[in-house]
């Protein structure tokens, strides 16, 4: 395996597996809110008020979601340690990133408990927070002993041979990282909390004055509830809830609104240089980042059997729901069946009202063209827009949705071991089939007709190599099916309808991660790759389960919900 590759994959493993139970606790400081429910994280008062993006907890991620998971997260350590190790990419490699990761996973190799994640002095429920200081990141974890954590960290820069500076900031002492480049990074270990911080060279020193808490802000989270505010609206756990402020950022960078004082400094001391821009593309430009001025995100799931996260981009005017209008039933689409499936794509788009919507949004532009030279470009893309979507053959316009699905499939096997469906909803399926006719000679003969009776198609299976080849049409759709036993799916599936008073997602995407880490420790074997990641790849696949990602439009916002069954070998697998 390529050692880049597994240094990365290492690397996200780690930060994934910390991450994941990153969550706040609640404590005794009331904030802005009263009430038991409302308390919130004691960093608060040290994230302002206006920055540009957060992510925080409220909560801790329950401790049972993350108990199954250690002995694992052990166990891959140790697997991963002993494969670098083999690979050369351990404590003797010469680059000091590949002697970190090492030096990671020798340390969580014995971590398979709460009190061995908690004997390296990591909380198994801390708190937590990403937040920008201007736009310069800081993350803050409360740890569960801070001595045993800096004793971590000592051991760490003394594998990786990295050799911060040990520098103070009134009574707090940090560690400086850098390389002699453009970026720093700060690291304390102050008041029982982690603070991590990276900011330009230039701006470093002020910024860790106000990463520090050193440094007045302003007003701050305590003093306001825009995270509980998006929690509420959005129907979010308070295990994880987030933003970015879009406008504020690009208003910002135009020149449009001035920075606020914090972010002013930051931007002065690090020397940036905006383009200068013309006062109609600076109107212009945030006339377009109004119609979407942010992007809220956080847990909406949580559970021993389910994580779910939902991230919405915020749209003004009518553009979200015009979108949503689009929609059309999946074909074939059912959810509880997904986890019967390898991976799964559905589309769930009337594509004669796409086109609409698309000339819609272009006749907007071509009645009120751009001034702005830097956007000269949108006027062309409408203009083409309107030219061809009359140039559409008419087929085209009768499509309705599309689904694909595949249960099973050897990779180091043909087109033979394919094992799946498709199907392609359409007002007009006989048509649709006559201009597949016309592009697929091993049609030509097949008389398909519109009465959902499967018909074998020998001459096309021969051709792709592809088994059990079957294709059917009902009076609104199209199918096709192969693979043993697909062709009684595929008639169950074409016939079915939607539920009552559901609405299928825009574009769906779903796959087994387990299934997927299995098939790769099976070619990991036939490879002749060591065991040693053939072992790792079976323990990630009692990790994690189904995985679906659904796009959806609301009346105001953009919404992308994901859900990821997990702890499969325990919980069963659950299904989103």
């Amino acid at each position: 395996m390529n050692r880049r590759l597994l240094v990365l994959i290492f690397s996200i493993f780690l930060f994934a597996s910390f991450s994941v139970g990153c969550a706040s606790s609640p404590d005794t400081k009331d904030g802005a809110l009263t009430g038991d429910e409302a308390r919130v994280p004691v960093y608060f008062d040290k994230i302002p008020a206006n920055s540009p993006y957060v992510f925080t907890t409220l909560k801790p991620f329950p401790r049972e979601v993350m108990e199954p998971y250690l002995a694992q997260y052990g166990a891959l350590s140790a697997q991963a340690s002993r494969e670098l190790n083999n690979m050369g990419m351990g404590g003797g490699s010469e680059y000091s990133g590949e002697r970190l990761v090492a030096a990671l996973l020798e340390e969580f190799s014995g971590v398979d408990s709460v009190e061995g994640l908690e004997s390296l002095g990591i909380s198994a429920t801390p708190q937590m927070a990403v937040y920008g200081i201007g736009w310069f990141p800081v993350m803050r974890v409360t740890l569960s002993d801070s001595e045993a954590f800096t004793a971590l960290l000592d051991r760490l820069d003394a594998k990786s041979g990295l050799a911060p500076q040990m520098r103070a900031s009134g009574k707090v002492t940090y560690r400086q990282y850098d390389d002699g480049g453009e970026v720093k990074i700060a690291v304390a270990v102050t008041d029982g909390q982690l603070i991590v911080g990276l900011a330009p060279s230039e701006a470093f020193d002020d910024f860790v004055g106000y990463m520090l808490g050193q440094k007045e802000l302003g007003r701050t989270l305590a003093d306001v509830n825009s995270i509980q505010d998006i929690q509420a609206q959005y129907k979010m756990t308070p295990f994880g809830v987030g933003y970015v402020d879009i406008e504020g950022i690009v208003g910002t960078v135009t020149g449009a609104t001035a920075a606020d004082p914090v972010t002013a400094e930051m931007i002065e001391a690090s020397g940036f240089n905006f383009p200068e821009l013309s006062e109609v593309c600076r109107a212009e430009t945030m006339e377009m980042v109004a119609k979407a001025p942010r992007l809220v995100f956080g847990y909406t799931t949580v559970s021993t059997e389910m994580l779910g996260m939902k991230a919405a981009l915020e749209v003004k005017g009518p553009y979200a729901a015009e979108l949503a209008a689009i929609g059309s039933p999946i074909p074939g689409f059912s959810g509880a069946s997904l986890s019967e499936m390898l991976f799964s794509f559905g589309l769930g788009v009337d594509i004669k009202k796409a086109v609409d919507f698309a000339n819609v949004q272009a006749n907007r532009i071509n009645e009120d063209p751009y001034q702005c030279e830097d956007f000269a470009y949108l006027n062309e893309m409408a203009q083409g827009t309107t030219g061809m979507s009359g140039m559409m053959p008419q087929f085209l316009s009768t499509l309705r949705g599309a689904f694909v699905g595949v249960h099973d499939v050897d990779f180091n096997a043909g087109a033979e071991s394919v094992k799946g469906l498709a199907m392609l909803g359409s007002s007009n399926p006989v048509g649709v089939f006559s201009q597949m006719r016309t592009f697929v000679p091993q049609l030509q003969n097949i008389q398909l007709k519109a009465d959902g009776v499967a018909l074998s198609v020998p001459e096309l299976a021969q051709a792709s190599g592809l088994i059990d080849l079957f294709l059917v049409m009902t009076q609104d759709a199209l199918g096709a099916s192969t693979g043993p036993g697909m062709k009684e799916e595929l008639a169950n599936r074409i016939e079915s309808e939607p539920a009552a008073g559901t609405q299928d997602p825009l574009v769906i995407f779903a796959y087994d991660y387990s299934k997927l880490m299995q098939e790769v420790s099976r070619q990991s074997m036939s490879m002749g790759q060591s065991p040693g990641s053939v072992e790792m790849f079976n323990t990630m696949a009692n990790m994690f389960g189904l995985f679906v990602m659904e796009f959806y439009a609301t009346d105001h916002a953009l919404v992308m919900d994901y859900h990821l069954s997990i702890n499969p070998s325990a919980a069963g697998g659950a299904n989103p």
